[in-house]
């Protein structure tokens, strides 16, 4: 997805941007506190969380690396940025038992 894609949206077309924002804060916000909620739930994510920070931390992480002055100021392909970008963030949300699950997924994928 080109970067500048977002800035584009809001400045030329503002009703279609308005419906992204639904889109994020509806759509996107309720997949991330369920994942979170689950991760709770299977004792992979630590219970101690706030799920209401962290959900929307996640998704305006994930907005923000389609910011053009942030992925210039990165040079890097936006999927890695991404990617490691949510590695950083699933280890602040893991416990014991889900870093095993993590470490374990990351070997995988470097394969």
């Amino acid at each position: 997805m080109n970067t500048s894609i977002l800035f584009d949206l809001k400045k030329y077309h503002p009703g279609a941007f308005q419906i992204f924002i639904r889109y994020k804060n509806d759509f996107l916000c309720n997949m991330v506190r369920k994942n979170l909620e689950r991760g709770i739930r299977e004792e992979v994510y630590r219970s101690d969380i706030n799920i209401d920070i962290l959900t929307r931390f996640r998704v305006e992480s994930l907005t923000l690396m389609f910011d053009v002055e942030v992925q210039e100021s990165i040079s890097q392909p936006l999927l890695d940025i991404q990617r490691e970008v949510m590695i950083h963030f699933l280890h602040g949300l893991v416990n014991p038992k889900g870093y095993k699950l993590l470490t374990k997924y990351l070997k995988n994928l470097s394969q």
